[in-house]
């Protein structure tokens, strides 16, 4: 007990969690508070950290091969098909009923590398599919499975240009676009046909930089007279050709608008639609098309959304840029954006951000090949499988047909914040304590240290994780229904070794339940400046 009369040398703080998100972009000595240096497997929500929701297992039976491309198909009778590379053989899948073997529609296949569309006309919503090897893919709206081959135009066939050598497709004012392989040319089917004869468009002629055709998309832009769909066409030299108009062959109503320079697209998947927006990851890192209104070209340093990681994203790509598996990803249904970056042939993470705050953070454990979205609900293609990613709270869970959940494997996340100095630059400080404010509905397990003077060591795992259980609330029956329990809040302080100007705490949480991190508070003691 402090003696009666003492003065108390000790000073109590609370820091928010770093709901803003990673930073890659302001200095470590000079960094602003709310930010993180490491967050990985926390999603940064305005009103705390959340550890990121797990996955479950969709389609684990009868697939053979790493899954590259999972397709949604939009019809009255909704279907979800993956298409896999196994050798020289690939398959394609029917994967639409959870915890059923996969259904094999189309075999044969060059590799699973395809790019789709779901293509509205007069008879329904057919899924149009190209890699730029097979004849085209095209489920018609009945659900039947037919190849489009080279040939009059007639019946199922195109002419003008060989559906084997179509690897891109998007569909722009009713009509179907495709990116032939190794050229500059663009090839476009008559307004609401997706068989017929195709014509070409040459976007060669107005790039200097050279390369190919890589992607063609379309770009909403509001120019003073509302709101007007423009065609955007991106060489694989990272030129970007803009075209205003309703009509291709309409020479009065087709025309350029502007050459601009984003850098070289990362893949084939390079570039997605962003509200009216549209984003392309390139050797830069995430480019805005609507940056590029300011410039003819891009300058990383303008203050977007996506600089506080575009050090992250371009070291990335100088690595493994040339592996499969990159590509931009919108979730709706939680607010978020995810890149998905190959990191070695079996393993991959996403650079997350929550799209209302513009928040950054890194996830492990999502090892996809692939995403797409599937009634309003994320999947993504691995290694023999389809599972459906943010839901549950564990990693690989498994739900039978009555609803049953078996539990997978703890998700762990990890994070440092940015070094404080608690208003006291450049004066030394013994940290003594600190508490996190965490929230849960059940067990969690917890290490944590200070870090002092921009060291990044991690804490010892798991020897050093204490678990802990906030405790269990209205978990008996009640009118034969069971209610689960609220979010319980945890609040211990513990003893941390600590001396330095600066100081970060680095957090470790080992967890299959829903938890949030909210705050931490400090007790420390100033010192003198040596």
């Amino acid at each position: 007990m402090m003696p009666s009369g003492a003065r108390q040398v000790s000073k109590v703080t609370t820091r928010p969690a770093p709901v803003k998100g990673l930073n890659a972009y302001d200095s470590i000595v000079a960094m602003p508070q709310g930010y993180a240096l490491v967050l990985r497997n926390f999603f940064a929500q305005p009103y705390g950290c959340q550890i990121r929701r797990g996955y479950r297992k969709h389609c684990v039976e009868g697939i053979i091969g790493p899954v590259e491309t999972v397709a949604s198909h939009n019809a009255l009778t909704p279907k979800l098909y993956a298409f896999t590379t196994d050798g020289a053989s690939g398959v394609m899948y029917d994967v639409t009923t959870p915890n059923v073997p996969a259904v094999s529609k189309l075999g044969g296949l060059a590799n699973g590398r395809f790019q789709h569309i779901n293509f509205a006309n007069a008879a329904g919503v057919s899924l149009v599919a190209v890699n730029g090897a097979n004849n085209m893919v095209w489920v018609q709206s009945n659900g039947v499975v037919v190849t489009v081959a080279n040939g009059d135009g007639s019946g199922n066939t195109i002419s003008g240009v060989d559906p084997k050598n179509l690897i891109g497709v998007y569909a722009h004012q009713k009509r179907i676009w495709f990116v032939e392989k190794g050229s500059t040319r663009g090839w476009y089917l008559p307004p609401d046909q997706i068989t017929g004869v195709a014509r070409s468009f040459d976007f060669g002629p107005i790039w200097t930089r050279g390369g190919y055709l890589s992607q063609i998309l379309t770009w909403t832009i509001d120019d003073g007279d509302g709101a007007d769909d423009h065609l955007i066409a991106i060489s694989s030299q990272g030129q970007v050709a803009v075209y205003k108009g309703m009509d291709v062959e309409a020479a009065d109503n087709w025309s350029l608008q502007g050459v601009y320079f984003s850098g070289s697209p990362v893949g084939r998947r390079a570039a997605i639609r962003h509200g009216g927006d549209v984003m392309i990851l390139t050797d830069f890192g995430i480019v805005f098309l609507s940056d590029l209104l300011k410039s003819t070209k891009v300058n990383p340093n303008d203050d977007t959304s996506a600089k506080y990681v575009q050090q992250l994203v371009s070291a990335a790509v100088s690595l493994n840029g040339k592996a499969f598996g990159w590509q931009p990803f919108i979730f709706p249904g939680a607010n978020m954006v995810m890149i998905n970056i190959p990191a070695t042939d079996t393993t991959a993470y996403q650079l997350v951000m929550n799209d209302i705050t513009k928040a950054w953070s890194e996830f492990i454990g999502y090892n996809a090949n692939c995403w797409e979205l599937h009634q309003d609900l994320p999947f993504f293609g691995s290694f023999n499988a389809v599972y459906r990613a943010w839901e549950g709270t564990s990693d690989g869970e498994q739900v039978d047909s009555i609803g049953k959940v078996t539990k997978g494997d703890d998700i762990r996340a990890e994070a440092q914040t940015t070094f404080d100095y608690f208003e006291s630059l450049g004066q030394q400080k013994h940290f003594k304590m600190v508490r996190p404010t965490l929230l849960s509905r059940g067990d969690f397990a917890l290490s944590l240290s200070v870090n002092t003077d921009f060291v990044f060591n991690s804490p010892t795992a798991p020897a050093a994780f204490t678990v802990v259980n906030p405790g269990a609330w209205d978990e008996d029956l009640w009118d034969n229904a069971t209610w689960e329990g609220g979010l319980l809040t945890y609040k211990n302080w513990q003893g941390v070794v600590g001396i330095g100007t600066a100081a970060a705490i680095r957090l470790l949480i080992r967890s299959s339940s829903e938890t949030y991190w909210a705050s931490t508070d400090w007790v420390y003691e100033n010192g003198g400046i040596l």
